[in-house]
């Protein structure tokens, strides 16, 4: 699998937004400042297969917290809008 980038994608938003903790043991919050305000929070593993997904409205901090329960190892967290374009991604580590 391999992630196209796309217009979508600037540098302002690739600056403004974080996730943290990185590593994490499941529990992260996602600084989703400037993308859209509905988004698709897609995790994947290294074999490209979708272990998690979920919609989220981004409320005025631009805070989301997401609990996730996944074996140790490294993921791939992509945010899309609501039009399915790539607006951020980042490498996550799980380590329980």
């Amino acid at each position: 699998f391999s992630v196209v980038e796309t217009a979508a994608t600037s540098e302002v938003e690739r600056t403004l937004t974080k996730l943290y903790p990185n590593p994490t043991s499941g529990k992260l919050i996602i600084d989703a400042n400037g993308l859209s305000n509905k988004l698709l929070i897609e995790c994947y593993n290294l074999e490209a297969d979708l272990v998690f997904s979920t919609e989220e409205l981004i409320n005025n901090s631009g805070l989301i917290a997401l609990e996730l329960d996944l074996a140790n190892g490294l993921y791939l967290i992509v945010l899309k809008s609501d039009k399915g374009e790539i607006q951020w991604q980042q490498k996550l580590l799980i380590e329980q």
